[in-house]
């Protein structure tokens, strides 16, 4: 049963491959504001449990439910969700500034406003001096920065990150980590669901955990479940 605090409900949800089994009957919670680590080897099913969260994949059986409502047939652009994926996906052909820009321009309710959201974005992740930079003269950590700001500017309800942690340097003053993503937009409310590939920092800087490497999570996401 769901709880009145949960922002999103995942409810015995099942992928499989070719007959191989990939997510069994995975189920778990999470609140408003918590910041969640799946931790799991490489192939044990964390990108694909986020394709599926996102729209991007149909699960085989089960549902998904954000905010109390059924969002499991919903495209990907009706969830609300945002996604950063490993490979950073941003223009090669445009400015750092104009990346971040670029959805929000996409949308009239926002096209007024894109600038200077935009611009408050790239200061808060310490890119404030490279605006004018394109992706090619940036390093990979700035890269995933650009990436990162650029889902936030739509301020989905929940953020869903492919491993963009790693490539963040840990000693930058521009990005704090969880703190950084959990204030990045006016009352917070923010819920990454982050797949994390041994990144220890990453995963200590989560309020919680969940073990994709079984397949099956139980709870809240503290007491992973063996699934063979």
């Amino acid at each position: 049963m769901e709880s009145l605090k949960d922002l999103l409900l995942v409810e015995e949800i099942s992928k499989s491959f070719g007959g191989q089994k990939v997510l069994d009957n995975l189920s778990f919670a999470v609140r408003a504001g918590e910041f969640l680590s799946v931790l799991g080897p490489s192939g044990c099913g964390k990108t694909t449990l986020l394709r599926i969260l996102i729209g991007l994949l149909p699960a085989d059986s089960g549902r998904l439910l954000l905010r109390g409502q059924e969002i499991t047939q919903q495209p990907p652009d009706k969830r609300s969700m945002g996604i950063v994926f490993q490979n950073y996906a941003l223009f090669e052909n445009m400015t750092v500034l104009r990346n971040v820009e670029y959805a929000m321009r996409l949308r009239p309710e926002l096209r007024a406003g894109a600038r200077q959201r935009a611009l408050q974005l790239l200061e808060q992740v310490g890119l404030a001096e490279h605006v004018k930079k394109y992706p090619a003269q940036l390093s990979g950590g700035q890269m995933q920065r650009v990436a990162i700001a650029r889902t936030l500017a739509l301020s989905p309800a929940i953020i869903l990150f492919d491993e963009p942690m790693s490539r963040v340097e840990t000693h930058s003053a521009g990005i704090r980590r969880h703190d950084d993503l959990h204030h990045s937009r006016p009352g917070g409310g923010i819920c990454p669901l982050r797949p994390n590939y041994g990144d220890v920092g990453g995963a200590n800087s989560s309020t919680g955990h969940a073990a994709a490497a079984t397949g099956r999570a139980g709870g809240r996401l503290c007491a992973p479940l063996c699934a063979r």
